[in-house]
Parts: C-alpha cells; structure tokens; sequence
C-alpha cells in the first residue's frame, strides 16, 4: 500500500473513531444509559483493533474495513438513539456480520469458489428463497439470494456455460417474484443482465438477459397484479417531509424524530440520518458507498475470470441496490424490501453485504500476494 493510501485510511480510522466517540458519549450525557457509556468506549476502540490488527490477522482490506465498520457503527448509533429496545439484537447480528467480513477473505476465492461449493450456494440460494414461501415474515431473503447466485452464475458464466445460467437465473427471479420481492428481482435481472454482457462482450447476450428478466416480470404482474410498481407501498408524504425537514446541518442527533412509525423499515436509517445530521451528511453516505464500492470493484483486476466476474457482480448489485433506496426515499420509487447497502435493518440481507464486502477483500489479499510472489520472481530472474 502506498504512503498516501495508508494515511488516506488511517484519517478515515481516525475520524470515524472521533465521530463515534462523540456521538455515542453525547447519547449517554443525555440519556443517562450506562450502555452507551460502554458503546462510546468499545466502538472505537474495536475499530482501533481492526485498523491495527485485523488485516494481519484475517487478510482483510483495510479501506473496505473503514468504510464497512462505518457503516455498522452509523446503524448502531442510530439504533441506540432512536430505537433503544432493538439493540441487544442489534450488537448480536452486527458482530455475526463482522465476523462474516473477517473470515470470507480466508475462504475466498479458494474454497468458495471450488465446483462442489458454487453449486452448493445456488441450492443454498433457491432453498433461502423457497423457505420465504413457506414463512412469508420470517426474514428478507432475496439479498441473500442474489449474494449467494453469483457465486455460480460467475463460475458458468467464466466457462461459457450459458444455458444452466440462464436456467438458474430464471428460477431466482421467479422464486423472487413469488415472494413479492420486486426489488431484489429487479437489482438481480439487471445485475444479471450486465454480466452476461461483461462475461461474454455481446449485446445480444444482454439483450437476452433483459428479455428473460422482463419477460418473467410481465408474466408475473399479469398473474399476481399486486407487484405493479402503481400499485406498490411507498413513503407517507409525513415521512418525506420528516426526513428533509433538518435542513442542511440536521436537528441534532437525540433532539427528537418527527418520523412516523410505519417509516421504521428499510430506509428507515437514511431517512433518520437526513433528519438528525442534515442534508449534508445524507449526500455524503452515497458518496461513502461509493468509495467502497470503487475498492470493490479494484477486486475485479483478478487475473482469473470467475472472481472477477464475482466481484463485479457485487459491486452491480450493491450500486444499484443504493439507487433505489435512494430513490425511494426521495418518493420517486415504491419502497424496496431491502435498506440501503450495509445500513439494512433486516440481518439476513446486512450479513449478506459484509460476505459480499469481505469477499473483495479476500481476492484483493490473492492480488497482492499474486504482485509479490511476481516481483520475487522477478528479482530472481534478474
């Protein structure tokens, strides 16, 4: 890592363990609650161990680190200021996401990536989605789904294998329908539809994805009506209007959210965070996921096709499930079943964005090790 990248992610260590410190010690002035006094010392310092030690330990990246525990701190302190009660709950599935993120980088992309695991995640996937059927509240399952199909549309789509990725594909976005998740099917036809273009260079190859994807759709709406987006929950203009209404610089985080309770669901932290930090923090978070999805996409420079297709379609389906929760908060689309990348409420589909994180930071471990073990060589043949 180069001197001016290394201080570029020690500033981003260092301000967000000043920012959290702050914050969570503002919370336990005002509220009095010994667990935020905890949380105002143990935040920053986990996120102190994980600068320092972390990268060594697990092989994680340590941008993609300091941007995803950002993310998990922001969802803490949101939890802990406005919704108290969810917070054991919270801190537990948080930690099982982080220790998601700090064991993928061991086990990809050479383990999850070998035949009998790729095929193993699509049943894992269909079964995640078939179960939704069965329990319809149960947990979110499309994110999950969509994180775990890539694993073996990337490793077909490298072999040039396109009819069983089609076949797979088609049986996601089905399975996604019928539960009703728009929003996961429609992140997870365009993510598959780019990748067939970016897999085989063909506009006929996109243009076929699209067709697959819209056709099933069309097919659907004219069986289960519901999932016309006219007819598709959306925001309360209450809703809307709480969440702007901070101005630039917000209300003050702990001062009171004038948000209804029926906001209280996946862009439930985007639209508490515009109203407690203002405009000016809400523009920044995009901005946020947008650098952590630049780190992502450095992990498809893979010299191997399949990681390569792998890490692209994540950073696909991470970007454009972001535009559509941003979309949706500003009104412009139905609500989607999912929150905004690394900020969801749901467990299942935050775990699923810290695999995904920490699956580039493991191909970006094998890249590193690939340029040292290639300038060794050098060396030795000089």
């Amino acid at each position: 890592m180069s001197k001016k990248k290394s201080s570029s992610v020690r500033g981003l260590f260092l301000s967000q363990i000043v920012f959290f410190a702050l914050a969570f010690l503002l919370l336990a002035v005002q509220e009095g609650d010994w667990r935020f006094y905890a949380l105002a010392a143990g935040w920053p310092c986990l996120t102190l161990i994980a600068g320092l030690l972390f990268p060594s330990l697990f092989r994680t990246d340590r941008m993609l680190g300091a941007l995803s525990l950002f993310f998990a701190g922001l969802l803490l302190l949101l939890t802990a200021a406005y919704a108290p009660s969810q917070l054991p709950g919270r801190l537990i599935w948080l930690g099982f996401g982080l220790l998601i993120f700090l064991l993928s980088p061991s086990l990809f992309p050479s383990v999850l990536l070998s035949p009998p695991c790729s095929w193993g995640a699509g049943l894992l996937a269909t079964a995640a989605l078939g179960a939704k059927l069965v329990w319809p509240g149960s947990f979110e399952s499309g994110a999950v789904a969509s994180a775990l199909l890539l694993i073996p549309l990337g490793a077909l789509m490298s072999r040039r294998s396109f009819l069983p990725v089609f076949v797979l594909s088609a049986a996601g976005l089905s399975l996604m329908l019928l539960n009703a998740d728009w929003a996961s099917a429609l992140v997870f036809g365009m993510t598959f539809s780019l990748l067939l273009f970016l897999s085989s260079g063909s506009y006929a190859m996109l243009l076929a994805g699209l067709l697959e994807s819209g056709g099933l759709w069309g097919g659907f709406m004219l069986l289960f009506p519901p999932l016309a987006l006219s007819d598709l929950p959306r925001l309360s203009p209450a809703a809307l209007a709480s969440a702007f209404s901070g101005g630039l610089f917000g209300t003050g985080l702990g001062l009171g959210s004038g948000l209804p309770a029926e906001s209280a669901s996946g862009p439930w932290p985007l639209l508490l965070a515009g109203e407690q930090f203002g405009l000016i923090f809400l523009v920044c978070l995009p901005a946020i996921l947008a650098l952590l999805l630049a780190r992502m996409a450095a992990a498809a420079a893979s010299s191997a096709k399949c990681p390569s297709l792998f890490a692209m379609g994540s950073v696909l389906l991470l970007g454009l499930r972001g535009l559509l929760s941003l979309a949706a908060c500003v009104g412009w689309l139905p609500l989607p079943s999912f929150g905004f990348p690394l900020l969801s409420t749901d467990p299942a589909t935050g775990m699923a964005d810290f695999f995904l994180a920490g699956a580039a930071s493991g191909l970006l471990d094998a890249q590193a090790r690939e340029l040292k073990e290639d300038s060794r060589l050098a060396m030795l043949a000089r």
